[in-house]
């Protein structure tokens, strides 16, 4: 799925920047590194979510810079009593997401924060991630890249109804856009949340400036027992940009998971 802008060839001068989220490193139903993929049907799910993570990586590759924002491990589990863990020790979950960042295989990292129940209460567990790949960790950050400033952050409020994210999205970017007119710098180009596993895109004129969001897809597969309190649509995926020399980009670029055969009528005859 392609969104807005026209298409450039990637070349020397172009900057590709990668948008993930929501690892959920650890859930059964996380984004698992083979060596740590469980047996049987949990495995088998983990081992196809992984194999197309992979191959659409290596697709789109290469990065200039990855934005993974946030929720990147799945913590203890403290909800489920930790029924849906892999693994409930933070720092082997913090391990794992380490290399699904390396797979990505970015020239530039940049980290947010996560929710503290996924990733540490009293402590910061994605530090260890931010740590492994040399890079800046922030609650907010704020880049830029061939002149498109991008300013990213984990949490977006959620919704109940299908088109509710771009709500969510819009405030998230007008609230950005003012805290750069307090801080007296220049505005964002380009505002990335997460947290929802719903994908998002728009923009909203704001004087002569034109703010884009976008609200990542998540990196979590079905299964949890927390989607049986929801109803959203979900997806498994990931977005990417490319930065022109010029100051322009690209089209926002969605790339997920087909569905197709995880659901299927049941036939009682």
């Amino acid at each position: 799925m392609v969104i807005g802008g026209r298409v450039k060839t990637n070349n020397n001068d172009t900057k590709r920047v990668f948008l993930g989220s929501d690892f959920h490193c650890g859930h059964m139903s996380g984004l698992t590194p083979p060596q740590w993929q469980a047996s049987g049907d949990s495995g088998n799910y983990q081992a196809e979510l992984w194999a197309w993570f992979d191959t659409m990586v290596n697709k789109y590759k290469p990065f200039h810079t990855a934005i993974l924002n946030g929720d990147l491990i799945d913590g203890k589990g403290v909800h489920t009593g930790g029924s849906e863990q892999i693994t409930t020790d933070r720092v082997e979950q913090a391990k794992m997401a380490t290399h699904v960042a390396k797979v990505i295989n970015a020239t530039n990292y940049r980290l947010s924060y996560g929710t503290p129940y996924h990733t540490g209460k009293g402590e910061d567990y994605e530090r260890i991630v931010a740590d492994a790949l040399n890079c800046k960790i922030e609650n907010e950050g704020h880049i830029a890249i061939n002149g498109t400033r991008f300013t990213y952050k984990h949490k977006v409020a959620g919704t109940t109804i299908p088109y509710g994210g771009l709500s969510g999205g819009g405030k998230a970017s007008m609230q950005a856009a003012l805290w750069t007119d307090a801080f007296e710098i220049d505005r964002p180009g380009i505002v990335v949340r997460s947290h929802i596993h719903m994908p998002f895109y728009g923009a909203w004129k704001m004087g002569a400036d034109w703010i884009k969001f976008v609200v990542t897809p998540g990196l979590q597969g079905l299964g949890s027992k927390y989607a049986r309190q929801v109803n959203n649509v979900i997806t498994f995926g990931f977005c990417f940009i490319d930065c022109y020399k010029d100051g322009t980009t690209g089209p926002m670029e969605f790339i997920e998971m087909p569905m197709k055969g995880q659901c299927e009528w049941e036939v009682i005859n």
